[in-house]
C-alpha cells in the first residue's frame, strides 16, 4: 500500500480528533448543504418532550442537525457531560447552572424550556403529605423532614422561598435527598414528612391520597425559570452557525409542543415509562419559547438572599440571546 504523505496524515488525524470531540460536525449546522450531528442531555420527564417532537417532526433536520437525545438521571450528571464536550447541550434545572456559573463553570443557556406558570393551578410542583398528616398548612411544615430530589436545586429554592413567603421558619425545615421515582414511597412510609413532587410523579401521588400544601413554583414568583437548556462558551465559539440552528428547532418544537397538546402526551410514551392511561391525565409541563433575562435576575437574586450562590448571578453572561 502507497504510503500516505504528512500533510495527508495530519489532515486525517485531524478529522478523526474533530469526530471524536462532540459534534460529529458533517457540514455547518443550518448553514448550508451538510449536517452536523449533536448529542443532547435529557431527564425522561415532561418537560424535555419538545426534544423528541423536534426529532420526530423534523425540525432539527430543517436546520441541519442531526440530534441524538441522552437521557440521564439529572442535571448533575448532564453538566459534566457537556463541559467534557461528550454531549453538545442539555438540560438542567436554572438554580444548579447559576451555582455552576459562580463556582467558575463554562455554562450559558441558549434556550429556554420549563417556567413556573402565572396560575396556581396549574402549577405541577407540589409539597404533598400524606391523607392522614397532621400537615394541613404551609406553617405545619415547621420542623419538618421534607424530600427534594436533588438539594441546592431549584426544588429546595423554590421550597424554602415560597414558606419564607408565608411566614415559616425555613431553618427548622431539613431538606433531605430523596429521587423521584422513591419519593411517593418515602413520603407514605413517614420516612420523611413531606415529598416534593413534580409531573408524572404529582399525579401518582394525588392517586394514593397524598394531600398538597404548597405549589412551590407558583408560589414563590409566576415565570420563574426552572429548567432551559445550556452549552459552553468553547462550544459556541467553536461552533456558532450549530447554536443558532439548535436555537431556531428548539423554538419551533416548542411552540408546537404548546399548540399541540395531544401530541405532547403521545410523544411522552415513547421516552418515559408513564403508562399511556397516566399520560392522558397527568398535567402538562408550562414551556416557554423566549428566553428573557428577568425572570432569571428574578430568580438569581432568590438564590443569593437564600445562600444557594455566594455572590451574583451574572445573568447577561449567563444567557445566549437567538442568533448571538
Amino acid at each position: 500500500m502507497r504510503q500516505l504523505g504528512l500533510a495527508t496524515m495530519l489532515v486525517l488525524l485531524s478529522a478523526l480528533v474533530g469526530a471524536s470531540c462532540g459534534g460529529g460536525d458533517d457540514g455547518d449546522g443550518g448553514g448550508g448543504q451538510g449536517t452536523t450531528s449533536i448529542r443532547v442531555g435529557v431527564i425522561p420527564i415532561t418537560p424535555v418532550a419538545p426534544v423528541y417532537l423536534g426529532v420526530e417532526k423534523g425540525f432539527f433536520e430543517r436546520e441541519g442537525l442531526r440530534v441524538e437525545p441522552v437521557p440521564a438521571q439529572g442535571g448533575a450528571a448532564i453538566v459534566p457531560a457537556v463541559q467534557s464536550g461528550e454531549q453538545q447541550f442539555g438540560f438542567s434545572n436554572s438554580v444548579s447552572l447559576m451555582i455552576a456559573q459562580t463556582q467558575g463553570l463554562d455554562v450559558r443557556v441558549v434556550s429556554p424550556g420549563e417556567a413556573a406558570p402565572a396560575d396556581r393551578e396549574e402549577d405541577n410542583s407540589a409539597v404533598m403529605v400524606p391523607p392522614a398528616s397532621d400537615v394541613r398548612r404551609p406553617q405545619d411544615l415547621e420542623g419538618a423532614k421534607i424530600g427534594v430530589n436533588t438539594l441546592k436545586n431549584i426544588a429546595g429554592l423554590t421550597i424554602e422561598a415560597s414558606l419564607e413567603k408565608m411566614g415559616v421558619d425555613t431553618e427548622s425545615i431539613d431538606l433531605v435527598e430523596v429521587p423521584f421515582p422513591e419519593m411517593l414511597s418515602a413520603t407514605k412510609s413517614g420516612e420523611i414528612d413531606a415529598g416534593f413532587f413534580n409531573e408524572p410523579f404529582t399525579s401518582a401521588a394525588e392517586g394514593a391520597g397524598l394531600r398538597t400544601i404548597v405549589n412551590p413554583y407558583t408560589q414563590t414568583a409566576p415565570d420563574l425559570p426552572i429548567a432551559p437548556y445550556f452549552t459552553t462558551q468553547q462550544y459556541i465559539d467553536d461552533n456558532p452557525k450549530v447554536v443558532a440552528a439548535f436555537q431556531r428547532a428548539m423554538e419551533r418544537a416548542t411552540r408546537y409542543a404548546n399548540e399541540n397538546p395531544d401530541e405532547l402526551r403521545r410523544i411522552l410514551t415513547t421516552y418515559t415509562e408513564i403508562p399511556p392511561e397516566t399520560v392522558k391525565k397527568i398535567g402538562l409541563p408550562h414551556l416557554t419559547s423566549e428566553l428573557q433575562p428577568e425572570p432569571y435576575e428574578q430568580l438569581a437574586d432568590i438564590a443569593l438572599e437564600l445562600g444557594y450562590v455566594d455572590k451574583p448571578v451574572d445573568v447577561d453572561q449567563l444567557l445566549v440571546p437567538p442568533g448571538e
